[in-house]
């Protein structure tokens, strides 16, 4: 569920991260919620304590990330690497936190 207000409680919390910092540097602040469209492009990350939504929702992102690696000869495809940089940043949404059993 995206939210297209943001509450009045969850414009305090500031999304810790920007363009030019590095995977390792996000996984700090923001926990990969498994929501990805494609390898770099668009990773679903939520930022940490954020639940500030009247139904407990949680602040939600889209990354996009420059590969550290070539690609993968097999597969075609550079493999993730702490050294990744992120390129984008989407304005956050709020969002029920999935739960995966």
């Amino acid at each position: 569920m995206s939210v297209p207000d943001v509450p009045e409680t969850c414009r305090a919390i500031a999304v810790p991260v920007k363009p030019g910092m590095t995977r390792a540097q996000v996984k700090h602040s923001l926990e990969h919620d498994l929501g990805i469209i494609a390898p770099f492009v668009d990773e679903r990350y939520v930022v940490r304590n954020s639940e500030c939504g009247p139904q407990g929702e949680s602040l939600k992102v889209e990354l996009s990330f420059h590969p550290a690696n070539k690609p993968d000869p097999a597969q075609h495809v550079p493999i993730q690497s702490q050294h990744d940089v992120v390129i984008r940043v989407s304005p956050a949404c709020l969002e029920i936190q999935a739960l995966i059993h």
